[in-house]
């Protein structure tokens, strides 16, 4: 068609929607007029419900009201009526000159504050509609095409169609419910998204697609529902697309927010699948983005689109609390914060955050006011106490103040028997700096280091914050990426402690780097990091500034951490000089890297090379100029990328960034659900099945839980899944909202850059493994310490390579109870322990796992004093019961031969595909519908570190190709060996437990029951699998369900499935007195000091 507009169209008109919108000629043809003059009220001025007088002719109020648009403007029709197929009267003019919007029913008079001006202007007295433009045959095809559906439109076809009414566009992606549909604003936008080959409804504003009732008492919304043309559309299965504009206004955001969650929820309640697609960059609209960057590289973002559950969960970053002061400059100078209260700061990372702090905490202690930071990394917490001239806890010793003026400490020692031994008390009005809240936060909740003491750091911590706030001291929190959430979170526990309701003094600063102070950022899809590495040597061959790398790993075993990387770079440039910065090395007396952080600035002008952890990842600040050339980042989606980005900011010079970063996080929680709801039910109905399981252990999970912190702990777990699922993505939109330039490069095309990458790669992949061969020698030769020594060395902070080796060799030894070898190093490096553990436990006496998880809940429930942090408990006894339940023994025949066409094997796994939701809560794999039998017994397999050993082809009847066969492969590595270790040590605690619970004699302890034997099986079928066990797949996951059990989902009579667990686990065969094994009380040797490594 030709590009020239259609007499009907004027030529601005037409360049708007064709040249500027890049909507299709064709399409904008069909759709769109203009109109000028008393024209236009022929297409607004039809309502029945408009005032008119005797004659017919509408009021003077209106023809007043809409004399502007006289002056022209654009009509586009509502298209297709769905209701009816036929044309649409409705529609929307935009006009040349708007009208200003009336103000309760009277228009601007030119006084007071002007209003704004009305951009479109729909029908009056009508009911908004939604757009279902008209479209040509070409752009049918194109997205006939997309969606490989066969258009019958051949010569005799369409003579068919011809005696009776043709089918329109609409009505044939009515009929084809596997073609998704992208909902947008505005009918421009979907006239671009149908030119692409998209199937798009255009609505009038974000909101229009839910009508609702209201209550005339308390106004409020009720039965709110989707437009019948809306609903029209979506069937059971349907995928519905949301791309709403990219604006940057929180209020506009907000709204946005909403009304995808409340027209997303309704669409999924009618079975579709709902997905939001995220726009990127400058471009405010789609269709501005496609007219920018093209139809492919909207593919992209179409194809990056995420869940509604995972959108939703992207939404608690958010900050909506109101400002008390907005500031919107680089630098945030100084700060008049309040004497006392809660004050919070939000600010991009390098504005001087803690250098605001300087002039409060001068006066504070000129007049003797205590000041106490907490962090969540020591180098974070030493750098700030530094900076502000306090103590650091550990240096208090050899301080001259003594600590006298306040120190900084890790939320890690905040309760009574840390080396601090902190007492909320010593800080009466003071005031409290939580920097990188966030991260303090998620520290404090589901960190390593804090796990024992969880609880007790929880309680002092409320005890801290409520004490201060009611002696009227100062809580500072502050980050760049502060949320709601942590917000929330500290004036609940201050609330609970105290009955204060504090409200936040916030600070928010808008400023975005200028110009000349963005990153240029480029980010590889590749499907590893091997052209950073590429890049990496060119950029060190080409200039003789220093490079900064950083990377999310660091052990020998993570081919892509900090170890390995120094060992590439040593390779091939061995001339340089190179440092190493992670745990390992900054603890470390002999290493260049010992104390590194305090001085920073210094220590990195002197090496050429430097490669992070993330133990640099925040708070450090290196501030030199013109020594570096480029920052690299590597990461494998182990930390949330919110501190992947942190990392990337520790240099301030804005210098070119490259990153590669994996598609999918590895660092997901829980069941790695983005559903915070779904996420704590999960936890809960596992912990509580497992209490159950427990015999003669009566514990009230519900009372003994902390809801500000269990709540607190499940939204954050959730939107750092929801990262996780696209985390790529998720990074490079955050760089984005930070204001620096991005581009992506999918991989080299060269085949001499594939060469290149591909060397690299398997230079560093040998590297990995010299590392990890020498490091499991090293830990095998290493001499085994005793329980003394173990515990000195594991109380220092500050180890030398060989003590690291050591208390490796002593826990590996308490772990697995036999000579520690480089093989079994190895294998434990590989998450070996967990499911030999599991095979154990699955094979070996019952009394031996109900021992193990009655004493982990035990010393869980005593540590914290009867409160316990629902996260930490895991027990392995739901595991087992599980995997009994579902005869999982019956597949360990290394003699027969299975196929995914075995009868038994297709039941079993039906069976299997029933409880995968209930399964996947356990952690015992996903297990998709598509998966075959054969994936699914793998699957279950993997959990236990067995496999199939896959056979040959073979033809079967009835299949048109050979069919692969399996078998089961009999473990050949040392865990016979381990589990004899383990039982033997399992008797005597066994035997210890029951010679307390009873009289001094001969205790009878009997051997342990191996639980996969034929014998075992007869006596245990799988049983009890009845039709309501259906109920919990159909049902338990449910937002009806979540919302009538909105902590757990787990009522009192428990999930039938887990229910079904508790019952098999009861009736299971008590020891075999016929067989006892009598054990002296006078002879019985005492188990090996216990470490809690599991």
């Amino acid at each position: 068609m030709s590009i020239l507009p259609p007499a009907h169209i004027s030529t601005q008109h037409w360049e708007e929607w064709v040249i500027k919108s890049g909507v299709h000629p064709e399409i904008t043809a069909l759709n769109v007029i203009s109109l000028s003059g008393d024209r236009i009220y022929d297409y607004l001025l039809y309502s029945p419900l408009i005032k008119r007088r005797n004659t017919g002719r509408v009021t003077d109020s209106y023809l007043k009201r809409y004399r502007p648009l006289e002056n022209g403007g654009w009509w586009c029709g509502g298209g297709i009526d769905p209701m009816t197929w036929e044309e649409m009267l409705w529609g929307q003019l935009k006009p040349d000159t708007p009208r200003l919007q009336s103000e309760k029913g009277k228009e601007f008079k030119g006084f007071a504050q002007p209003p704004k001006v009305v951009k479109y202007e729909p029908p009056p007295k009508t009911d908004l509609r939604a757009y279902f433009l008209r479209v040509p045959d070409e752009i049918w095809d194109k997205v006939a095409k997309r969606y490989k559906i066969k258009r019958y439109n051949s010569p005799l076809a369409l003579r068919l169609w011809d005696r009776r009414k043709p089918m329109s566009f609409w009505e044939w992606v009515f009929l084809h419910p596997e073609i998704p549909i992208i909902i947008t604003e505005g009918a421009k936008k979907a006239g671009a998204l149908l030119s692409a080959g998209y199937v798009a409804i255009a609505l009038p504003g974000i909101s229009s697609s839910i009508r609702s009732l209201q209550d005339p008492t308390t106004g409020h919304n009720l039965n709110r529902h989707l437009i019948p043309e809306l609903e029209k559309f979506a069937a059971p299965g349907r995928e519905i697309y949301f791309c709403f504009d990219n604006d940057p206004k929180p209020t506009t955001r907000a709204n946005v927010d909403l009304s995808i969650q409340r027209t997303g929820a309704l669409l999924a309640q009618a079975g579709c699948n709902v997905k939001v697609i995220t726009l990127i960059g400058d471009q405010k609209g789609v269709d501005d983005f496609i007219v920018a960057n093209g139809e492919k590289a909207f593919e992209s973002l179409y194809k990056a689109a995420v869940s509604l559950e995972v959108y939703t969960a992207s939404l608690l970053w958010q900050l909506t609390y109101k400002a008390t002061l907005r500031l919107n400059q680089r630098y945030l100078g100084d700060i008049p914060f309040p004497l006392s209260g809660f004050a919070c700061v939000k600010s991009p990372k390098g504005t001087g955050k803690t250098q605001a702090l300087d002039k409060l905490i001068t006066e504070a202690q000129r007049e003797g006011r205590k000041i106490l930071v907490i962090t969540h990394r020591i180098q974070l917490g030493r750098a700030i106490c530094d900076r502000l001239g306090l103590d650091w806890i550990e240096d208090i010793p050899s301080s001259q103040t003594k600590g006298l003026l306040g120190f900084g400490v890790c939320i890690d020692s905040v309760h009574p028997v840390s080396q601090a031994h902190f007492n909320p008390k010593d800080w009466a009005g003071a005031i409290v700096v939580l920097d990188e809240v966030e991260q303090v936060i998620w520290h404090l909740l589901n960190s390593s280091t804090c796990y024992e003491k969880r609880v007790s750091i929880l309680e002092t911590f409320q005890q801290l914050l409520g004490f201060v706030a009611s002696t009227g001291g100062l809580i500072i929190a502050q980050d760049a990426d502060l949320s709601n959430l942590s917000i929330d979170f500290i004036r609940g526990v201050i609330k609970r402690e105290s009955e204060i309701d504090l409200q936040p003094w916030l600070v928010v600063n808008d400023w975005l780097p200028e110009e000349e102070t963005r990153w240029n950022v480029t980010i590889y899809k590749s499907k590893n990091a091997a052209p950073v590495l590429t890049q990496i040597k060119r950029s060190l061959s080409t200039s003789p500034k220093a490079i900064m790398i950083h990377c999310d790993g660091q052990k020998a075993r993570s081919k892509w951490g900090t170890k390995n990387l120094e060992s590439w770079a040593r390779e091939n440039f061995p001339d340089e000089t190179i440092l190493r910065i992670d745990s390992e090395s900054v603890a470390d007396p002999t290493h260049p890297a010992y104390g590194c952080v305090e001085k920073i600035n210094e220590i990195v002008t002197q090496y050429r090379i430097i490669i992070a952890s993330p133990s640099i990842g925040t708070g450090v600040s290196i501030d030199v100029k013109g020594h570096f050339q480029k920052v690299f980042l590597i990461s494998q989606g182990v930390c949330p990328e919110s501190e992947t980005r942190q990392a990337l900011a520790r240099l301030r010079e804005p210098v070119p960034r490259f990153i590669w970063a994996r598609g999918y996080g590895l660092g997901r929680i829980g069941n790695g659900s983005s559903n915070y709801k779904a996420l704590l039910t999960s936890t809960f109905k596992v912990v509580k099945a497992n209490i159950r399981l427990l015999k003669d252990f009566d514990f009230d999970i519900d009372s003994a839980i902390e809801p500000v912190a269990t709540a607190t702990w499940a939204k954050m777990a959730s939107r750092i899944n929801a990262s996780s699922f696209r985390f790529r993505d998720a990074l490079h939109q955050g760089l984005i909202a930070e204001g620096h330039r991005v581009s992506v490069v999918d991989s080299n095309n060269e085949k001499e850059d594939e060469k290149e990458d591909k060397d690299n790669s398997d230079q560093l992949k040998t590297c990995c493994d010299t590392n990890q061969s020498a490091e499991n020698q090293a830990v095998e030769m290493v001499e085994l310490p005793t329980e003394r020594k173990y515990l000195e060395l594991k109380e220092k902070r500050n180890k030398t390579p060989s003590e690291v080796l050591e208390v490796r060799k002593y826990e590996l030894k308490q772990r697995y109870g036999v000579e520690i070898t480089a093989d079994l190093k190895q294998k434990d490096d590989s998450s070996w322990y967990p499911k030999i553990r599991l095979h154990y436990f699955l094979t070996h006496d019952p009394e031996f796992v109900q021992m193990r998880d009655r004493q982990h809940f035990e010393g869980h429930i005593e540590r914290g004093n009867g409160r316990v942090c629902l996260w930490d408990m895991k027990g392995y006894l739901p595991k087992v019961e599980a995997l009994k339940l579902l005869n999982i023994g019956q597949w360990f025949d290394p003699k027969r031969e299975l196929s995914s066409h075995d009868p038994d094997l297709i039941a079993w796994a039906d069976l299997v595909k029933r409880f995968a939701r209930e399964l996947k809560d356990l952690g015992l794999g996903s297990f998709d519908e598509k998966l075959s039998p054969i994936q699914v017994l793998q699957i279950v397999l993997s959990n236990l570190d067995m496999e199939l050993e896959k056979l040959e082809r073979r033809r079967v009847k009835g299949e048109k190709n050979p069919v692969r066969f399996y078998r089961y492969f009999e473990p050949c590595d040392s865990r016979a060996e381990i589990f004899a270790a383990w039982e033997q040590r399992d008797i005597l605690a066994v035997s210890s437990k029951l010679q307390q619970d009873s009289s001094p004699q001969d205790v009878i302890v009997p051997p342990p029951q191996n639980c996969d034997t034929p014998e075992y099986i007869e006596r245990n079928p799988i049983g009890g699998v009845t039709e309501n066990l259906e109920y919990i797949v159909e049902n338990c996951d449910t937002p009806e369900y979540i919302e009538r059990n909105p902590i757990g989902g787990v009522t009192e009579n428990g999930c039938l499935f887990f229910n079904e667990i508790a019952a098999r686990s009861s009736q299971s065969p008590v020891r075999n007195p016929q067989s006892p094994i009598p054990v002296k009380t006078t002879n019985a040797k005492s188990a090996p000091p216990k470490i809690d490594i599991n």
